[in-house]
């Protein structure tokens, strides 16, 4: 195969924009088999911010989604939050308007810490793995547990999230599963949210509070 960057859809994936014959149809699935089966949200990440700047963190924080998630941000108190750590913080499009003093971003793509950087450069920013982060009074991590690759990866992102919060976590995951996440190589279901936030034994009070588009988001307080 021989493709350009015009070639590779928003989930990594070719989908050249061309008539394709059976054979050259057989090769583009094998190829998208084998980028699905290797897939990893790291390379991924950086590969999409250093090349496709333009689609950003994706359909999760542009136009509706967008608007949604800032208004709820700021209907849940995080201008007001003595401290606000952000888990996945991506390009900041959804937060970087909003009137946060003590912020701090940490995201496991180089690429879209320089994008947050240069979109706020008065608040901090961390390369994930960030075990030493202090916690916060909120904390913030929208569409990244929909993204772990395993399930011991999930529990470790939600135990994290757990400690960190001295007040209250906004985030976001899966209710329930649903066909669409079998054909998405970047999308991974364990168990419903909600159920997973209750085992932490961490939170006084789980509640839904809204969702985007299959998302649901949930407001946990210690």
């Amino acid at each position: 195969l021989h493709y350009h960057s015009s070639s590779l859809n928003v989930l990594g994936l070719l989908e050249p924009q061309a008539h394709l014959d059976a054979a050259a149809q057989a090769a583009v699935a094998k190829a998208n088999a084998q980028i699905g089966n290797g897939f990893d949200n790291r390379v991924f990440w950086d590969l999409r911010y250093r090349h496709f700047r333009e689609r950003g963190s994706g359909i999760g924080s542009r136009g509706g989604n967008l608007l949604l998630k800032r208004q709820l941000l700021r209907e849940q108190g995080v201008e007001a939050a003595c401290s606000v750590l952000d888990v996945g913080c991506g390009d900041l499009e959804v937060i970087k308007d909003l009137a946060i003093v003590n912020y701090l971003g940490i995201d496991q793509s180089s690429e879209t810490l320089e994008i947050a950087q240069l979109a706020r450069p008065d608040w901090r920013f961390k390369l994930a793995p960030a075990a030493d982060v202090p916690a916060a009074e909120m904390v913030i991590c929208f569409e990244v547990l929909i993204h772990q690759e395993t399930e011991e990866a999930y529990r470790a992102l939600i135990d994290f999230l757990a400690q960190k919060t001295i007040g209250s976590l906004l985030v976001s995951g899966y209710a329930a599963d649903h066909d669409s996440i079998q054909k998405n190589p970047m999308l991974f279901f364990y168990e419903p949210l909600q159920t997973s936030l209750r085992r932490t034994g961490h939170f006084r009070a789980i509640r839904r509070i809204g969702a985007d588009t299959r998302v649901a988001v949930y407001r946990c307080d210690v």
